[in-house]
């Protein structure tokens, strides 16, 4: 999975994300949504760790999906 410029693009319009560092770097909110519609999860809450940016165009990997209560 990859964010393109024109998907990060249009995602921060529809936000309405003005912060600068998003130009560069994926927010990390965008790629928790297309990891919830990829995998069609249907999760009420959850936490996330967010690790490393993700610069626009770089190769995305889903791995180490929990479940705990």
């Amino acid at each position: 999975m990859q964010v393109s410029e024109e998907m990060l693009q249009q995602y921060l319009i529809l936000v309405n994300d003005p912060n600068p560092i998003h130009q560069h770097i994926v927010p990390g909110q965008l790629v928790v949504e297309l990891v919830i519609a990829e995998r069609k999860i249907a999760w009420q809450s959850f936490k996330i760790k967010y690790v490393e940016p993700i610069e626009i165009n770089e190769q995305i990997t889903i791995s180490n999906l929990s479940h705990s209560c």
